[in-house]
């Protein structure tokens, strides 16, 4: 499929798809408040022309000194053809960029190491890729999702590796399981230890076990400078606790699909974790969630799918693709009043910055 971005000011708006011809003319006010949009009209003066199809409406959008018109068009639309580069009032320049390469999205956790995936990872690492998704860390968990996870990272040069032993293992950590865990912190396309944590939902393990275990590895990931993955759920209090007395590495760390409030999300930083939102953000009764999600710093938060698993909002309750990273994405720049693309970038920026990498 051709892939278009409408831009404003070089911030892409929204790519659509073209079938039908409109001539877009624009009115402005002392206010520079949109007042109309006509069809084939000739008193306002044209902008240019646009091949749209399902288009919905139109509004205008200040922020920071700039002004964005925010076209919305019903899901399947995609700009196809339009040529358009004009300068209006308030200098407001509008263009069209025919570079999909332009959104850049960084799946920190997904797990296309599992049996959901065999054999179809290309099929899903092309399938994000149409949705601006670029770099994926696989996170393996036990022995055999670790192998694999590894495995898929030399593979394909987008892919990176967390390995580690996920709470709900912890009775099964011995030290032959921590030799081969180490045997591979430093490969190349290894970039953070995980997931590791506390799990008190499955209760696989008691408590004072899963403690130990998840100790051992934060002194691990600090042994072996990585940061560190934490998978957490019905524990975010002893979580806290734990983090806060092993203390975190000058690599930090995140908490992976982060599922707590804004205000528990703020100790963690203080800690010098990352906050890493999943499709939880896009649940319509995950409030606590989305204000973490709106308030925090941007400099704080990463995105992820946790895929298979946690699909969100409109996929919820189906399999969770990586390529749904997109709707994560897209739901914390509707919380924030930013762009997507800006939400994209600084994420995958951050992404890039914790695990040490380079474009």
């Amino acid at each position: 499929m051709e892939r278009t971005f409408f831009c404003v000011n070089d911030r892409r708006i929204i790519y659509l798809n073209a079938m039908v011809r409109l001539m877009i003319y624009f009115h402005w006010n002392k206010f520079s408040k949109f007042d109309k949009i006509k069809q084939n009209q000739q008193e306002l003066e044209p902008v240019g022309f646009l091949y749209v199809s399902l288009l919905k409406g139109v509004r205008l959008m200040h922020k920071r000194g700039q002004t964005a018109i925010i076209f919305h068009f019903q899901r399947g639309a995609v700009l196809k053809s339009a040529p358009l580069s004009h300068s209006v009032n308030h200098n407001i320049l509008f263009s069209i960029c025919y570079n999909d390469s332009m959104l850049q999205i960084f799946d920190t956790h997904t797990h296309l190491n599992v049996e959901d995936f065999t054999g179809k990872e290309q099929e899903e690492i092309d399938f994000a890729h149409e949705l601006g998704i670029t770099k994926m860390n696989i996170v393996g968990f036990d022995q055999s999702t670790i192998k694999r996870a590894l495995e898929l990272a030399e593979l394909y040069p987008e892919l990176y590796a967390t390995i580690g032993w996920h709470p709900t293992e912890a009775g099964s950590y011995i030290q032959e399981v921590e030799d081969m865990i180490v045997s591979h912190l430093h490969d190349p396309k290894v970039i953070a230890l995980g997931e590791i944590g506390l799990d008190y939902h499955w209760m696989e393990d008691p408590k004072e076990v899963q403690i130990e275990v998840f100790k051992r590895q934060i002194q691990l990931s600090k042994d072996h400078d990585l940061p560190f993955v934490v998978h957490t759920r019905d524990a975010l209090d002893d979580t806290y606790e734990i983090i806060k007395e092993a203390g975190v590495g000058p690599r930090g760390g995140i908490m992976h699909s982060y599922s707590g409030s804004l205000e528990m999300a703020e100790r963690f930083i203080d800690l010098g974790m990352m906050i890493s939102f999943s499709g939880v953000v896009t649940f319509k009764k995950a409030l606590d969630v989305q204000e973490a999600a709106q308030y925090l710093p941007l400099d704080t938060i990463l995105v992820e799918t946790d895929a298979p698993y946690l699909a969100p909002v409109p996929k919820r309750g189906r399999k969770n693709h990586t390529a749904y990273t997109r709707y994560v994405v897209d739901k914390i720049a509707e919380l924030r009043g930013l762009m997507i693309e800006e939400v994209a970038q600084v994420t995958y920026d951050n992404a890039m910055r914790l695990f040490r990498l380079k474009d």
